[in-house]
C-alpha cells in the first residue's frame, strides 16, 4: 500500500513534489534543499484519477484530511456501552415491558426509580450534547477545508480542537 504526499513551500505555498512511499512517516525532509518545505499526506486515488496539477493535488489533500477528521470524530463518538445506554434510556422512557437495567441501578445505588430515571435522562442529554458538538466541529472543519484556497489554509482548517 502506498501513502501519497505533497511537499510544498511553507512561505510561497508552491508545490515542490508529489509522491508516494510504502510507509507513512517515511517522507524525508532532510538537507538544505528542503528548508522551509512541509509535507502533507494526500489521497492517492484522487491523485491517480486526476489530471496532474495544483487543483488535483489540493483536492487530494482535502479528501485525505476530510477522511482523517471523520475518523477522529468516529473514534470520539465510539461508545463501548452504547447498547446498554440505549436499553437504559428505553426503560427510563417506559418503552420496555421489563426494567432489568433500572432495577439493577436502583439496587446498586439505593436510589428511587424516579431518581434513577432522572439520572439516566441527565446522562443521555449530556451524551447527546457531546455528540452534537463533535458532529458540528466535524462538519465545520470539513466545510472550511473545502473552502480553503491554499495548502496552508487547508492544513490549518483540519486542526480540530476536539477538547474545546
Amino acid at each position: 500500500m502506498f501513502h501519497y504526499f505533497v511537499r510544498y513551500c511553507e512561505r510561497t505555498d508552491d508545490i515542490v513534489t508529489v509522491g508516494h512511499t510504502s510507509a507513512p512517516g517515511e517522507i524525508p525532509l532532510q538537507g538544505d534543499a528542503n528548508k522551509g518545505l512541509l509535507v502533507v499526506e494526500a489521497d492517492g486515488a484522487t491523485i491517480m484519477a486526476g489530471t496532474p496539477g495544483r487543483d488535483t493535488y489540493l483536492e487530494a489533500i482535502r479528501v485525505h484530511l476530510c477522511r482523517k477528521i471523520d475518523g477522529e470524530a468516529r473514534e470520539l463518538l465510539s461508545d463501548p456501552f452504547a447498547d446498554i445506554h440505549a436499553a437504559q434510556a428505553a426503560e427510563a422512557r417506559g418503552e420496555t415491558p421489563s426494567t432489568p437495567y433500572l432495577d439493577a441501578l436502583r439496587a446498586a445505588t439505593g436510589q428511587t426509580v424516579k431518581e434513577v430515571v432522572a439520572s439516566i435522562q441527565e446522562q443521555a442529554d449530556a451524551a447527546d450534547a457531546l455528540k452534537a458538538g463533535i458532529n458540528a466541529k466535524r462538519q465545520a472543519a470539513k466545510r472550511h477545508i473545502r473552502a480553503a484556497a491554499t495548502i496552508s489554509e487547508i492544513v490549518a482548517a483540519a486542526m480540530v480542537d476536539w477538547e474545546k
